[in-house]
């Protein structure tokens, strides 16, 4: 019984200790992203890579989050929050195609084609 009540301290830590958080990345390439959507859950990172050739900001589509301007072999990164807009762009202006490319948080993972139940 002792062990017991000296191991619970341990397991109520662990219990409480946060999931491990996960880094993602996108690369930001001319006229889009790759991979163009992401599976995060709030606490993990998103490490935008500027592959693209020019400068870029990368953006919430409704403002409310955004990136400072990113060097081209530079990164930033964002943290993903609950509630953040998850659809993000970079200005059109920014685009060689001179259209707004959008790309995707998406909190869940799907599941594998080839899994049952």
């Amino acid at each position: 019984m002792s062990r017991l009540i000296k191991a619970a301290p341990l397991l109520a830590a662990a219990l409480a200790a946060p999931a491990f958080a996960a880094e993602h990345e996108v690369i930001i390439v001319r006229g889009g992203y790759f991979p163009e959507t992401i599976y995060a859950a709030p606490g993990d990172t998103i490490r935008f890579v500027n592959a693209g050739g020019a400068t870029a900001t990368i953006a919430a589509t409704d403002g409310s989050w955004a990136s400072d301007l990113i060097d081209v072999d530079a990164t930033a990164t964002i943290p993903v929050v609950e509630g953040m807009t998850k659809a993000y762009s970079r200005p059109a202006s920014q685009s060689t195609s001179g259209e707004a490319a959008v790309g995707y948080i998406e909190w869940e993972v799907p599941v594998p084609s080839g899994d049952a139940g």
